[in-house]
């Protein structure tokens, strides 16, 4: 993706610690074992510990942890009652051992590639704070930061170590509204600057990780990155790659997404253009909610008066702007058909 094509310069403390936090919920064997794999597969790292934070799984996690290949003893199992991915983060960034000098983020149902680590902190070296890196999602044969093209690479100075690394030198809290392009399964953070900071518990469908990372941020840490894919997306059990009209986390998602708009809005206050993307988003947030709406209703599927009472509750404006938008959804919709049908006559 990069004009800077650096040569790889590991700069690795002799002794270096990684806490690995795994949060847990899955209903298919195999996934974690990968996960673990690609865990065991990093090179360069003196000492690894993989917190498997067991969030109430129908499955449990231990006859993948035996199947894998990394060291019994350096994976902790901690389990609790079903409570959502930022929950089980802080249940595992509460367990982070004290000798521990780095954090890192992966989901069970993802793959590192074997370099991530050493990547990450040789380029974080000892004057940078957070690291994240590019990645692909399954079935794309495109990588992230070039499918979006939304991170300022003008922002970026390359770093004389690591491969293909950069100093993020920009408003990185005016990124993240904008365009975030930070993965959670990409992080590695330090954790003496960083290690007190928490995922906001009360949003559990949308949002928390772009939170966490503006507090990060907003600590005035420093950012690193690469352009280097070192992240494989799988698809397992998630709310976040499982959300579509009708179904049932839509909602859920729409209203965290709406009170996150609303929290951050002191931030965007000063600059027009955030201020801009904050009222688009919003204007994108109720005409989902609306189609929606719509969509169950075609299908005869169950509208779920409690969520919409819930989400207007925040947005009471909606009661008023629901009708225009329902109209403007069905003018698109006819349109379209007419044009599809257009299309299928001079075809034939």
């Amino acid at each position: 993706m990069s004009a800077h094509e650096s040569e790889f310069k590991p700069i690795v403390p002799m002794s270096t610690a990684v806490a690995v936090i795994i949060p847990y919920f899955q209903r298919k064997p195999g996934l974690l074992r990968r996960a673990l794999d690609s865990v065991a597969a990093q090179a360069g790292i003196d000492r690894i510990t993989v917190l498997v934070v067991d969030d109430g799984s129908p499955l449990p996690p231990d006859d993948d942890i035996q199947a894998s290949s990394i060291r019994r003893n350096a994976v902790v199992v901690i389990r609790q009652d079903n409570a959502g991915p930022g929950v089980a983060r802080n249940t595992g960034l509460d367990a982070v051992p004290s000798d521990h000098d780095f954090v890192a983020f992966l989901d069970s149902d993802d793959q590192w590639t074997p370099g991530h680590l050493l990547n990450a902190i040789t380029a974080l070296g000892d004057d940078l704070d957070f690291y994240f890196s590019n990645g692909m999602l399954q079935d794309s044969e495109t990588d992230v930061f070039s499918l979006q093209q939304r991170l300022e690479m003008q922002s970026c100075c390359a770093l004389e170590r690591g491969s293909n690394t950069y100093q993020y030198t920009g408003d990185m809290i005016a990124q993240i509204i904008r365009a975030n392009m930070i993965d959670t399964s990409t992080v590695v953070f330090r954790r003496k600057p960083l290690g007190h900071i928490r995922f906001d518990t009360s949003y559990r469908a949308a949002c928390e990780d772009h939170l966490f990372w503006l507090s990060c941020a907003r600590e005035g840490c420093s950012f690193a990155l690469t352009t280097e894919v070192e992240l494989h997306s799988g698809r397992g059990v998630s709310i976040y790659k499982s959300i579509g009209l009708g179904s049932d986390t839509l909602m859920s998602s729409l209203i965290d997404q709406f009170r996150y708009y609303q929290e951050i809005e002191p931030l965007c206050a000063p600059s027009p253009e955030l201020r801009k993307t904050g009222r688009d988003r919003i204007e994108e947030i109720r005409t989902a909610v609306v189609a929606d709406i719509l969509h169950r209703l075609a299908r005869r599927l169950p509208v779920n008066g409690r969520h919409i009472r819930a989400y207007l509750s925040r947005d009471p404006a909606l009661m008023v702007l629901g009708l225009p938008i329902a109209m403007k959804i069905a003018f698109r919709r006819a349109k379209a058909r007419r044009t599809e049908t257009s299309n299928l006559r001079k075809a034939s």
